[in-house]
């Protein structure tokens, strides 16, 4: 696997929730579910780089959004929580390579 120029090299990075996205609901083969997709800013080699991860809008503690907000805030937070009170926190981000069927790249999110 060739390094992708507009992808951060895989790694640990210090990183900031750079905005947030309302997808609205997806069809997927589980029925249609309502996504979120969050970006996150990560700095490389003097170059910033967005990371997206998208979600379905699930706040439980058993989700991925509701394991990665209690990473972020250190508890998961209620039903009635807005998701853009994120934009601007700081975190770490575990950033892997993904290599893609028809042989593009994408950065993901390994962690938080």
């Amino acid at each position: 696997m060739r390094p992708n120029p507009d992808l951060p090299p895989a790694g640990v990075y210090d990183a900031e929730v750079y905005d947030l996205r309302d997808l609205g609901y997806v069809q997927t083969p589980f029925g249609s579910i309502r996504k979120v997709l969050v970006r996150f800013r990560v700095d490389s080699e003097n170059r910033s780089y967005l990371v997206p991860r998208p979600y379905a809008f699930k706040f439980s503690s058993r989700s991925h959004l509701g394991r990665d907000l209690c990473s972020l805030l250190g508890r998961v937070p209620e039903p009635s929580f807005d998701l853009r009170d994120l934009q601007g926190i700081s975190c770490q981000l575990h950033v892997g390579i993904e290599q893609l069927p028809d042989q593009r790249q994408r950065a993901m999110v390994l962690g938080i």
